[in-house]
């Protein structure tokens, strides 16, 4: 766990009376694996998230922009997002020694564990979980705009760099460091493999999509399991909003789908279900969820090699990497058997 080189008096001496820490000192718990740290703390106006962000984003005015938009949110009635506090001056977070931070109410309850890398949720876990996030996107898409949807053309930018000697070069550089995260570079190849495998189809999928013009507004962008939080079957918070930007809900149904369902075909239809009772998609916007899984996918592995060893970025939670990775490469493996992704 990282040590903490800054004054938590000063960033808590921010805020109102009612949010200053009683009893123990704010405990640091694991953050996510963005670089984020969270701290749990008890004050006279309950319990509380002290979230210092990690150093490369969000700007402030991004995370101005963000706030804004979680306003709008609980103005509409949802009580599962943590509308963070606003300090005395006004803002909803502080900045100091160029690090961003923010305090919210802590919100009951614990994302779920599954108990193997391939296996999917208890089925109503999936249905609540996408209902909800229908709930959260039917609330902020007041303002949609019809455009294009940016991510699938950054994915397939990536894709093509990694085509075009990208996997290489990263092959190259894990064998000259493998040292430096053993464990990970004994995984790599079966990934890099993966890629060349399916880029291909991936790539011709996703440029089949490319020209489609649907709603655009506010997406979360890394919802998974892990931020959505649980008291039994019912939904309580959904958390972490730091990669929010504009795109079409696709790209969340892909991804909070994929964390929770795994390859079991039937459950992922149950939970896309789930979330059209609430909000209807169009045909486009279906095959984008195709497009954005596949290409999540198959880039996710790609993105952790580099991260480690070419950017060479440190992650507190080794354990939780290595669990991730595996959770990935075992999807890769049942998309190249499969010879396609998931129909939806």
């Amino acid at each position: 766990m990282v040590g903490n080189p800054y004054d938590l008096n000063s960033v808590l001496a921010a805020y109102p009376a009612d949010c200053q820490p009683i009893g123990p000192a704010p405990r640091q718990l694991v953050g996510g694996f963005s670089g984020s740290q969270i701290r749990r703390l008890e004050a006279v106006c309950g319990p509380l998230c002290l979230r210092l962000y990690a150093a490369e984003h969000p700007t402030a005015d991004r995370l101005r922009w963000i706030h804004w938009v979680l306003l709008r949110a609980v103005d509409q009635g949802l009580t599962f997002v943590p509308l963070p506090i606003r300090t005395r001056s006004g803002e909803r977070f502080i900045e100091q020694a160029g690090r961003l931070w923010e305090l919210s109410p802590w919100l009951a309850g614990e994302p779920i564990q599954l108990r193997f890398a391939h296996s999917a949720a208890n089925p109503q876990h999936i249905k609540s979980a996408m209902a909800t996030l229908a709930r959260f996107h039917q609330a902020v898409a007041g303002h949609s705009r019809s455009g294009h949807c940016l991510g699938i053309l950054e994915r397939l930018r990536q894709l093509g760099e990694w085509q075009s000697g990208g996997a290489g070069r990263l092959k190259l550089q894990i064998d000259a460091d493998r040292a430096r995260w053993p464990e990970l570079a004994e995984r790599s190849p079966k990934v890099l493999s993966q890629f060349n495998d399916l880029a291909p189809q991936v790539v011709d999928s996703a440029k089949k999509v490319i020209g489609f013009r649907v709603p655009i507004h506010p997406c979360i962008r890394d919802i998974h399991r892990d931020h959505v939080l649980f008291q039994e079957d019912k939904v309580t918070g959904l958390i972490d909003f730091g990669a929010m930007d504009n795109d079409n809900v696709s790209c969340d149904i892909a991804r909070l789908l994929r964390s929770m369902v795994g390859d079991v075909s039937s459950f992922w239809q149950d939970g896309l279900t789930a979330f059209e009772r609430i909000y209807p998609l169009s045909d486009e916007e279906r095959l984008l969820v195709r497009a954005y899984d596949e290409s999540g996918v198959l880039l996710s592995g790609i993105n952790w090699l580099k991260w480690v060893f070419i950017e060479n970025r440190q992650f507190d939670d080794r354990p939780g990497v290595l669990k991730r990775f595996d959770e990935i490469t075992c999807r890769l493996a049942n998309l190249v058997s499969r010879g396609s992704g998931i129909a939806v």
